[in-house]
């Protein structure tokens, strides 16, 4: 199951502070063009659906830097 937080923008859900703060950091991390690859698997579990493991994976299996 996802980790999604469907009344976030209604102010219901108790991590909202949290939440917000994956917002800001991936609207940042745009901002000023640098890359956030934990930040942007956050943000798409908890906006977009995706599946926490398949993020897990993502990140573990992503091109390393030189």
């Amino acid at each position: 199951p996802s980790l999604q937080c469907h009344n976030y923008n209604r102010g219901t859900c108790k991590t909202s502070h949290f939440i917000g703060m994956a917002k800001a950091a991936k609207a940042l991390a745009e901002k000023f063009d640098v890359r956030m690859p934990i930040v942007e698997e956050v943000n798409a579990i908890l906006f977009e659906g995706k599946n926490p493991k398949e993020a897990v994976n993502d990140l573990m299996t992503r091109e390393k830097k030189a």
